[in-house]
């Protein structure tokens, strides 16, 4: 056996009290991210929750940054910080997928987060962001809603660009034809002047005015990355992950800057993004970058890497474009695959730390992960990439059986 059992921790359910405290070990990370091998999984939500939840109140990480756009985070964060009020989940997330957040694991996540700021002075409060940039409208829009409502003398700049930007914003695939026309190329250069001119208009004084600006701040500089992704549409697949990629730990550093030197922060993202992308097919075979990747590059061991693996039970997905998404059986694993190799460890999870292992072993072996989409029949052809598992990540969570997600 690969594993070394002595070397794995054996992990309490995700309901037990004791859970979290097996990844203390991890208190000291400026930047914990979380992964997960399926989006439709509603375990993987509730033990980052539970994760979460342990770092905000013991160890004083203050920032939780997911995948997702800024524009559709803004209200979890007006809910849970500026604004404390009722939560209206009907208007959370309007978009397609919007299940991946809009589902009862991570609402309930938000609400403990919101009654856990109630009491606390604003500088002192856990602040959600979104790291994402791949809707240039609903960016947009709120970044003129902001201009708008603060008489911002670059109301009328933003106006122009939004009105012919959003003529293309159902069909991203003709904004990115049209790589040579003038309207295309003078937006991509005003837009980053703008928000060059945006960030001088910050306001002075500490309060829920300036946090709202930098709220606008961050749609405004996903407004230019997703812009730049529009435009790689007519592209390859690798140049469109890699500006998105960039662009999420570019997010990261502006929210950094801004909490400053202190700061922590716990990103919630897919498998794919999280884990260091060098150790993966997708980054030594197709020379796609990640989120992990850059940031490990930047600040090293301030940052710890966790994936989350499963072999078996359901998860919530499409089965295609045009499809409703609807509780889906997983397949078993492929043979020798690193699901197949956990789901033999006698435990039905566990946790497998290793940062501090005298050596890591190089082997590679294919690992299975899931996006919005699965074809249970294409299972073996679409869900398996080749990565070194003990380089891809710090750690490793493995929860044999789990759930899907339950949809608000």
């Amino acid at each position: 056996m690969l594993f070394d059992c002595s070397l794995l921790n054996e992990l309490p359910p995700i309901e037990n009290p004791s859970f979290a405290t097996h990844f203390d070990r991890f208190s000291d990370a400026k930047l914990l991210l979380l992964g997960d091998a399926s989006h439709g999984t509603g375990d993987f939500y509730t033990a980052r929750a539970a994760i979460t939840k342990r770092f905000i109140s013991e160890y004083g990480h203050k920032i939780l940054a997911i995948e997702a756009d800024p524009c559709d985070v803004i209200v979890l964060d007006r809910f849970v910080r500026l604004a404390p009020g009722e939560m209206d989940w009907d208007k959370a997330f309007p978009h397609a997928n919007n299940w991946i957040w809009k589902n009862e694991e991570f609402r309930a996540l938000i609400s403990w987060i919101s009654e856990w700021n109630r009491h606390l002075p604003l500088k002192e409060r856990v602040a959600i962001f979104g790291l994402d940039c791949l809707k240039t409208a609903s960016s947009m829009n709120e970044l003129v809603g902001y201009l708008e409502g603060s008489n911002s003398p670059l109301v009328e700049q933003a106006r122009h660009l939004r009105y012919g930007m959003l003529n293309f914003k159902d069909d991203p695939a003709a904004y990115a034809s049209l790589a040579s026309d003038p309207f295309r190329i003078e937006a991509a250069q005003l837009i980053s002047e703008l928000l060059s001119s945006f960030r001088h208009t910050e306001p002075k004084a500490p309060g829920p005015e300036r946090e709202l600006w930098f709220n606008a701040l961050l749609c405004g500089v996903s407004v230019v990355n997703s812009e730049r992704f529009e435009r790689s549409e007519a592209k390859d697949f690798v140049t469109k992950w890699n500006v998105r990629d960039t662009h999420m730990f570019l997010a990261v550093r502006e929210i950094l800057e801004k909490f400053g030197s202190d700061a922590r922060m716990i990103v919630w993202a897919h498998n794919n993004h999280v884990g260091h992308a060098a150790f993966s097919e997708i980054g030594y075979r197709r020379h796609q970058t990640s989120l992990g990747e850059l940031l490990k590059n930047q600040f090293g061991d301030e940052v710890s890497l966790i994936g989350f693996g499963t072999c078996q039970g359901s998860i919530f997905a499409s089965r295609g474009r045009g499809h409703a998404p609807e509780i889906l059986k997983i397949g078993s694993p492929v043979s020798e695959s690193w699901e197949d190799l956990c789901h033999n460890v006698p435990f039905p999870r566990f946790l497998m730390e290793t940062t501090h292992r005298c050596s890591r072993p190089s082997e590679l072996r294919p690992g299975r992960t899931f996006g919005t989409f699965y074809h249970p029949e294409r299972e073996r052809d679409e869900c398996y990439l080749e990565a070194n598992l003990f380089r891809q990540f710090d750690a490793w969570v493995w929860i044999d059986a789990t759930s899907a997600l339950t949809p608000v």
